[in-house]
């Protein structure tokens, strides 16, 4: 980097313009002090206040009082008096009217009697039709047919180890008579004497219900029971 060279005659003017503030400066100071030399010390004096005095109270003598007003006397308004009434006038006397000739009573003839009309009773309802119930007559079977069947039926082993009971059974019986389910309803304590109850109703003839004399399917219970004859 190249340094450019400063004139001289410019250094020149810088010293001259710093001597010449260094010579005001110098110049003022001096003066400053001179100043302060010279002036003579302030002297302060004190001047008393003078308090004024109050002037005394001087009282106003009581306004006058004005005498009471008595107030004004109400007029009353005299009543004015009635003017004296009108003497009446008289009213002229007319003379009697002739009486109108007494004309003869009509007879009063009484209205005819009102009818009131006869309400007509209504027409009855008819009966209803009764309906009858339907005469129905359950399955039956002989006790006789049952029990001489019960003989044959009776399992040997059951005879032999002295085997009886009773057994109900439930039977579904169909219109032509003939059992078509077979239920044990009540059971004896021997399965043999079970079975065979079974099959004697399933083998039986019945007498099927019956709806107004017309066969019809119906259920029935029937006992069977197994005994020996010489118990």
């Amino acid at each position: 980097m190249r340094i450019r060279r400063i004139p001289g005659w410019l250094f020149f003017a810088i010293a001259l313009l710093l001597h010449g503030a260094l010579l005001a400066a110098i110049y003022v100071w001096n003066a400053q002090q001179t100043a302060k030399q010279a002036s003579p010390p302030l002297k302060v004096s004190v001047i008393p206040l003078s308090i004024p005095t109050p002037a005394p109270v001087v009282e106003a003598p009581p306004a006058p009082v004005a005498p009471p007003v008595k107030p004004a006397a109400r007029k009353i308004p005299k009543k004015k008096q009635a003017p004296p009434p009108k003497p009446k006038q008289k009213m002229p006397v007319q003379a009697p009217k002739a009486a109108d000739p007494i004309q003869p009573e009509r007879p009063i003839v009484p209205a005819p009697p009102v009818s009131s009309p006869v309400p007509t009773p209504a027409p009855a309802a008819p009966p209803a039709p009764v309906v009858q119930a339907p005469v129905k007559t359950g399955v039956s079977v002989s006790a006789s047919y049952v029990a001489a069947e019960t003989a044959k039926w009776y399992p040997t082993l059951s005879k032999r180890y002295e085997e009886q009971g009773t057994v109900v059974v439930r039977v579904h019986v169909s219109a032509e008579g003939r059992a078509e389910k077979v239920e044990v309803k009540k059971r004896s304590d021997y399965p043999l004497l079970d079975e065979a109850a079974i099959g004697l109703a399933k083998s039986l003839k019945y007498n099927p219900a019956k709806v107004d004399g017309s066969p019809v399917a119906d259920w029935v219970e029937i006992p069977i029971t197994f005994r020996l004859h010489n118990s």
